[in-house]
């Protein structure tokens, strides 16, 4: 069954039904829209800079827990030519508790990639290790 026509006064166009939004209000909509743009974008170059490969740096080859309280740790370091390193090396136990910290200090020297070993005391077994904080030496 079909409905009856309207008369052409009663119709009610859609910006009489549900109103029509301010230009102040369309506006803002896309101010806040271009801002959280913004911030997505800086963050993204932000972090896109902050992973890329810096002049040095230094991670974990491998390590050997040699007893409760010993760790001897290869690391692998890699500097601009003639810069000296020093990075923080750290044994962690497996509830991730710090239990050995050292400071690796490498000299100025010609050699970009070079391979250390060192030993680290622990105060109780360590479950991993770990090597951050490298700076050039100043």
């Amino acid at each position: 069954m079909s409905r009856p026509a309207e008369p052409a006064d009663r119709r009610q166009t859609l910006e009489e039904r549900y109103g029509v939004r301010s230009t102040f209000s369309r506006g803002l909509t896309v101010a806040a829209a271009i801002g959280v743009a913004g911030i997505a974008l800086a963050w993204l170059v932000w972090a896109a800079w902050s992973q890329t490969d810096r002049e040095v740096g230094a991670k974990p080859r491998s390590f050997d827990v040699v007893s409760a309280h010993e760790v001897a740790v290869v690391v692998d370091v890699h500097r601009v030519e003639g810069a000296g390193v020093r990075c923080r090396v750290s044994a962690q136990a497996e509830d991730h508790t710090t239990v050995g910290e050292d400071e690796l200090t490498v000299p100025s020297g010609d050699e970009r990639d070079l391979r250390l070993t060192l030993t680290l005391r622990t105060s109780r077994r360590a479950a991993t290790v770990i090597v951050d904080d490298c700076r050039p030496l100043t």
